[in-house]
């Protein structure tokens, strides 16, 4: 038959209703995949996931042959071209389904190519397709409004396809985007592992690699940086290949990595503690504290970053509460061990102040030894510490320290078996002093940081 005949039974074909028409639809796609079955089916040399990027130029080399082979024959309006995509589509699906549910997969970079190669096919036959037939479905459109309001739309010499043809314009792009990568999702743990292990060696290496530099603008850890900038990357890439369930894994693996780097910094800290060298400890507490505010600071940034990744849905299972309590955790932990050191430093002089004879004491004279020892260690101390710890938690540590002298001289005085009256004089007047001290203490943080006056 010549392809004018063909298209005039194609018309007949209208007269013989939808059905008729969908029935023809589906022997040419039968026609047209039937090769692409033959030459893609499981167990055939095509079936692996290294060659899936083979079967896309194949179907747009297909679809220019039935264009070219039947032109003319078909009206364009049927649509013919989005039910061959879309069969050839589900087909795939099952096709690379299979694969990757058969084979092992153990180089990850061929599961990506394979995925971007699907990804890129399924936005380019969806753009084309949207572009092509874009004026039989604004047409349609227009029809459905002229029916559902009575008033006329579309004129008769306005129209793209006779009103008689109406019924067998194509409406709608079938969904062809996730048609088929969409099937990758639930193989994607061998990607996941590899930026999971990426994540946590740059954490390694950075913390490895740790300088405490107070004259720093951040005055963080190095190692908590990099650890953001990795995160970036990694999310930039898995942007690429998932708006839903493997980005939102992603998320998970982020969360995981958060908790390992708050625990090898906790647990740095606690080997320090124990380290008979403490230089720079101090610094090393302060940076703690002022790493686990910045992690906080940082944290609602990189769920509302997670959340725009995402597809609606996913987004909203976004959450950053238990990550919180972990930066919570590790700053605390830097305010205790730097308390605590302090506390270690003035136990020798606070004990002193128990082996001194109070009940023999003839003169007030000045203030003891032990609280001027005291003061000059605290003094000390902040002077390390005034322009390094968070401003946030300054006044909060001040604080704390300031409870902590003052436990400490109650203690030692309880241990105090006799005072005479002028002990009890010069017990007054040490109080005074370590007060003022401590007031003074306060004072500095209250204000804003500056170096303390020395003792």
């Amino acid at each position: 038959f010549s392809k004018e005949t063909m298209h005039e039974a194609c018309i007949l074909v209208e007269t013989l209703g939808v059905p008729f028409k969908n029935e023809i639809i589906k022997l040419m796609c039968k026609i047209a995949l039937n090769p692409y079955d033959e030459e893609f089916r499981m167990k055939s040399e095509n079936a692996t996931l290294e060659v899936v990027e083979r079967r896309y130029p194949w179907i747009q080399r297909r679809i220019k042959e039935i264009e070219t082979l039947y032109e003319g024959v078909f009206p364009h309006y049927w649509g013919l071209k989005c039910f061959i995509l879309h069969e050839f589509c589900s087909m795939t699906l099952i096709h690379v389904n299979e694969i990757l549910h058969e084979e092992k997969i153990e180089d990850v970079n061929t599961l990506l190519k394979a995925l971007q190669a699907t990804l890129k096919f399924e936005s380019k036959i969806t753009q084309e397709l949207e572009k092509e037939y874009a004026p039989y479905i604004e047409e349609a459109k227009r029809d459905r409004a002229e029916d559902e309001s009575g008033i006329q739309m579309n004129g008769q010499g306005n129209r793209i396809v006779p009103a008689r043809s109406r019924d067998f314009v194509i409406t709608s792009i079938p969904k062809l985007k996730n048609s088929i990568s969409g099937t990758f999702e639930s193989y994607m743990q061998p990607y996941l592992d590899r930026e999971a292990e990426e994540i946590k060696e740059t954490i390694t290496k950075a913390m490895g690699n740790e300088q405490l530099d107070p004259s720093s603008d951040t005055k963080v850890l190095e190692s908590s940086i990099s650890m953001f900038n990795i995160f970036k990357i990694v999310l930039k890439r898995a942007s690429q290949y998932s708006k839903t369930k493997t980005m939102f894994d992603i998320w998970r693996v982020l969360k995981e990595s958060m908790k390992f780097y708050v625990d090898e910094v906790l647990e740095k800290l606690k080997t320090y503690e124990k380290s008979k060298n403490k230089d720079d400890f101090e610094l090393f507490c302060c940076f703690v504290v002022n790493t686990g505010d910045y992690c906080k600071d940082i944290l609602g940034n990189l769920a509302d970053t997670v959340k725009h990744y995402l597809e609606p849905g996913y987004d909203e299972k976004v959450e950053a509460d238990e990550e919180e309590e972990y930066f919570n955790t590790m700053l605390n932990k830097g305010m205790e061990a730097l308390a605590n050191y302090v506390d270690t430093k003035t136990e020798p002089m606070y004990n002193s102040m128990t082996k001194i004879n109070w009940d023999k004491m003839s003169e007030v004279g000045d203030t003891s030894q032990f609280v001027k020892d005291v003061a000059q260690v605290y003094l000390n101390h902040i002077g390390i510490i005034n322009d390094v710890i968070s401003e946030t938690y300054f006044v909060y540590y001040l604080n704390k320290i300031a409870d902590q002298a003052q436990k400490n001289f109650q203690n030692s005085l309880y241990k105090t078996k006799k005072l005479s009256d002028v002990a009890i004089q010069r017990l007054q007047l040490d109080v005074y002093e370590l007060k003022t001290l401590l007031l003074g203490l306060i004072k500095i943080g209250s204000e804003g940081k500056k170096p303390p006056a020395n003792a």
